[in-house]
């Protein structure tokens, strides 16, 4: 509604998106989060992209077979060598 209303009377809205479709495994969330903080985001929104990246899952379909959720973690996996 407000957008709407925004552009009806000619005024600006600032709009920000941000992909975390790669920070979920390839960013320690937590050294995310402080980054974000550095760059002056808090409050309410730093709380909801805590929220975000930490209630993630995941599940994997193989013909009609359907594996267990599994919650996914922050940590980044590393090559053997």
């Amino acid at each position: 509604m407000t957008g709407l209303f925004s552009v009806q009377y000619r005024r600006s809205i600032t709009v920000v998106y941000i992909d975390f479709s790669k920070a979920s495994d390839s960013v320690v969330h937590s050294k995310l989060l402080d980054k974000l903080a550095s760059c002056g985001i808090s409050g309410c929104l730093l709380r909801w992209i805590g929220h975000f990246l930490s209630k993630r899952t995941h599940q994997t379909r193989v013909g009609l077979s359907l594996s267990e959720v599994a919650k996914l973690t922050s940590s980044i996996a590393k090559a053997v060598t």
